[in-house]
């Protein structure tokens, strides 16, 4: 698909696949978003629509899915193919994360298959593996991160050895301490020092407990020492503590084996996981705004009915002010025009209807339900070419006008009639009369190639060229003459009034000056926007 980074940030299709990303439960589910971008295919554009469409129905209809965080493991899974590695206890529980999630949305989607056909076409490609599954549940604890006792006989063995030879130390340790006199110990509270069992003896009193020193306070007049009595015993349970330890190392090497020999399959159900990871968080931001799948068609033709730009209305969600939102009606592409010009007055909507057309097209094509009623309809373009705002840029040396000549001329030499076009206050930012004569002219190529095109401007001359042009037409933002505030509805083929003198005389400017500007103006623009109003 023709795309820029330019016209990708100017519609804010960057920021939509933020606002998305930021419901993936993963980070690889989050990259899976953030890469997201809009497809030429309707056969790609379908195959990715569908399992959204069906998640908005699993959350809103069906039991919630049990899918687990998806930890990034490809790393993991790289060094257990290096002979000789061990993968650490908090790598193989995170790949013990990924074989749980795989075989629970596999078994969920399993048994709903016939209820979400595209998204069962895509689990059914995880390889859920409930042998390896098994060992690391009866190997691994995920909340302390530690090898459980029933990983084997042999470390349950050693471990119920270590609890009893440590007990056993404790217990004669702390005898001996309470049957030494208070002026011999500190306190008569046993401590572990160097992972030996200590009694606090004054360091003037030391000669009273034969044993090993093992530390001593800061102001050295406490030892710590180690009594006789159990040193042995302390021996004995270093070599069960290593033996212990030699025995966890084998447990994991051996789990690591074994994640290694299915590589493949693990790195197969990662993809899916995230991929379903983004999909869920497309099918929740989607259904928060009652996203719609649009119909397609092979003509060119929009028929956005109740259409709402997604980041605006998912603001004023936000700020609980859904009300205040206007929904936009609009259609191209029918009746035998393929060019609108919208006209109106500022702060009337005219941009935010620009870029709805221009975000609800790249969402769709990316494969997106799209935040508009059922039976909207959109075509499969292949480009979008936006020229909206001021890209005026010092550091290129470019006015603004420079900067949209520049766009226009790639709009020039790379549109055709599956291409939409979206022009902000076409003609300005130079010579009126001028800008308005390359407008015409532009437009017209345009709409003789077939390009679907929509345009702001205050240009009146514009106003009559889409009337008298065939394939143009108009449209303008409606304006409450009265309280002197836009409505924000789009009227089609009805041209709009700028509301200049209105406006200004509502925010304050003096009657005289308006009065002054109203007869600088002429009686024909007066008869001209006085016909519009009527109109």
């Amino acid at each position: 698909m023709n795309l820029s980074e330019a016209t990708l940030q100017t519609l804010e299709f960057d920021k939509l696949r933020e606002s998305i990303a930021i419901r993936a439960n993963s980070t690889l589910g989050q990259a899976e978003i953030l890469a997201m971008v809009p497809s030429s295919d309707l056969d790609t554009v379908l195959g990715r629509m569908r399992p959204v469409d069906e998640a908005i129905h699993l959350i809103a209809f069906d039991d919630p899915v049990s899918l687990t965080r998806v930890p990034d493991i490809r790393s993991a899974l790289q060094t257990s193919r290096t002979l000789g590695t061990t993968l650490s206890v908090p790598e193989l529980v995170q790949i013990g994360e990924v074989l749980y999630g795989a075989r629970r949305l596999h078994d969920y989607v399993s048994k709903r298959q016939g209820k979400y056909p595209a998204i069962h076409q895509l689990t059914a490609q995880l390889e859920p593996q409930p042998e390896l599954e098994e060992h690391f549940t009866k190997s691994l604890d995920p909340a302390t991160e530690l090898v459980r006792d029933s990983a084997s006989s042999e470390l349950r063995r050693l471990r119920r050895a270590i609890e009893q030879i440590r007990s056993s130390i404790r217990e004669k340790v702390e005898a001996m301490a309470g049957s030494l006199a208070d002026s011999v110990v500190q306190d008569r509270l046993v401590t572990i020092r160097n992972g030996r069992h200590v009694i606090p003896v004054r360091e003037s009193q030391k000669g009273f407990v034969q044993g090993i020193v093992h530390d001593q306070s800061a102001t050295g007049q406490t030892l710590f020492i180690e009594p006789m009595v159990s040193v042995e015993m302390g021996n004995k349970l270093r070599q069960l503590e290593h033996a212990e330890k030699q025995e966890v190392d084998r447990i994991l090497k051996m789990l690591t084996e074994r994640v290694a020999t299915v590589h493949d399959e693990l790195k197969q159900n990662l993809t899916i996981l995230a991929m379903f990871d983004a999909i869920y968080a497309k099918a929740i931001y989607c259904r928060d705004l009652d996203c719609t799948m649009p119909m397609f068609n092979e003509h060119g033709t929009f028929q956005l009915m109740r259409a709402r730009h997604p980041l605006l209305a998912s603001r004023l969600r936000t700020e609980k002010r859904v009300s205040d939102l206007v929904p936009l009606d609009l259609a191209l592409g029918t009746d035998d025009y393929w060019t609108l010009i919208l006209t109106g007055p500022n702060a009337g909507g005219k941009t935010v209807a620009l870029k709805t057309v221009g975000l609800l097209s790249l969402m769709a094509q990316s494969g997106l339900p799209i935040p508009a009623d059922e039976n909207s309809v959109l075509p499969i373009l292949s480009g979008v070419f936006a020229d909206i705002g001021d890209k005026q840029s010092i550091e290129n040396d470019l006015s603004t006008f420079s900067s949209h000549a520049s766009n226009l001329a790639r709009i020039c030499a790379e549109t055709n009639e599956q291409s939409l076009v979206l022009l902000d206050e076409i003609g300005s930012s130079t010579d009126p009369d001028q800008g308005s004569a390359l407008a015409m002219s532009l437009l017209g190529t345009l709409t003789e190639q077939g390009t679907r095109t929509i345009a702001t401007t205050h240009h009146g001359a514009l106003k009559a060229f889409a009337h008298s042009t065939d394939g143009i037409e108009n449209g303008s933002m409606a304006f409450d003459s009265e309280t002197l505030e836009p409505t924000f509805h789009l009227r089609l083929k009805v041209p709009g009034s700028s509301y200049a003198f209105e406006i200004a005389r509502r925010f304050g400017v003096p009657a005289n000056v308006i009065d002054r500007a109203i007869e600088i103006a002429g009686s024909e623009v007066g008869r001209v926007e006085s016909l519009i109003q009527d109109l």
